[in-house]
């Protein structure tokens, strides 16, 4: 029989890479701070002035943007019936007692005949979301 031939020899270890460069000096002649992460867990207390100490940015206000929209405390209105918003309503309504999820909405609404473009309907569905929701429900 012939000689087998030698096995090759192992592969060289793979070696890390070197570690990054430090960051160039800033102006003052210091480095300039990490990039900070957004794990809370991490961060000194120090980094963030108590919530006392920072200066108040005017009157309180009652909630967020969002949360302000549809709390006027009136009672729910509804689009007059024929218009094309009171369709885009019942669209919505019955889209989402199919299964569909609202941010799905828009688009499939948008995709029937006879109905406006795809920001004209968020716009309806913005302005009648809780009234779409709570006939959804029912």
């Amino acid at each position: 029989p012939p000689p087998r031939p030698a096995p090759a020899p192992p592969p060289p270890p793979r070696v890390a890479p070197p570690p990054p460069a430090p960051p160039p000096p800033t102006a003052r002649g210091t480095t300039a701070p990490a990039t900070p992460t957004r794990s809370t867990a991490t961060s000194t207390p120090a980094a963030k002035a108590p919530a006392a100490a920072r200066p108040a940015a005017g009157p309180a206000r009652g909630g967020s943007k969002r949360e302000s929209r549809g709390a006027t405390g009136k009672q729910a209105r509804l689009p007059a019936d024929g218009s094309q918003e009171a369709e885009i309503v019942a669209d919505a309504v019955r889209l989402l007692k199919w299964g569909r999820q609202w941010h799905e909405l828009p688009e499939a609404i948008a995709r029937i005949a006879g109905r406006p473009g795809v920001v004209e309907v968020r716009k309806c569905l913005r302005s009648f979301k809780a009234e779409i929701e709570k006939a959804a429900a029912e």
